[in-house]
């Protein structure tokens, strides 16, 4: 099967450089129609060509830094610092609430206070 496709590939490269070489060595007259009738017929081709090309080249002049380019990072790193604070604050809570669900007692510092009877002022 390879040496089939080999001998065929080969076919076709001696088949365009004839070709080629006979457009070359070919009268002008004749070799100006064919010229004219292949541009006419990427006509369409090329003028796509350039659309792109022009495309590409707003593109690559849009690509210059906005002013607006430096604040809009600030704004999403300050966005994501506070959704990553906001992400912490939530996983204590959780935590929190779990531990508070499996002992029942409340994790706070007790302190304490004065005595709510002064045993001087009853007598």
């Amino acid at each position: 099967m390879k040496r089939e496709t080999r001998f065929s590939e080969i076919k076709l490269v001696l088949l365009a450089l004839l070709v080629s070489g006979s457009l070359y060595a070919m009268p002008t007259a004749y070799s100006s129609r064919i010229y004219h009738l292949i541009r006419d017929a990427a006509r369409p081709g090329l003028a796509l060509v350039q659309q792109f090309k022009s495309w590409e080249s707003t593109v690559a002049k849009s690509e210059a830094p906005d002013p607006r380019l430096k604040q809009l990072e600030q704004q999403l790193n300050e966005s994501k610092q506070t959704n990553r604070r906001l992400e912490l604050q939530s996983l204590q809570v959780t935590e929190e609430l779990q531990r508070l669900k499996q002992t029942g007692v409340p994790n706070y510092q007790t302190q304490a206070s004065d005595r709510l009877l002064v045993p001087d002022l009853l007598e």
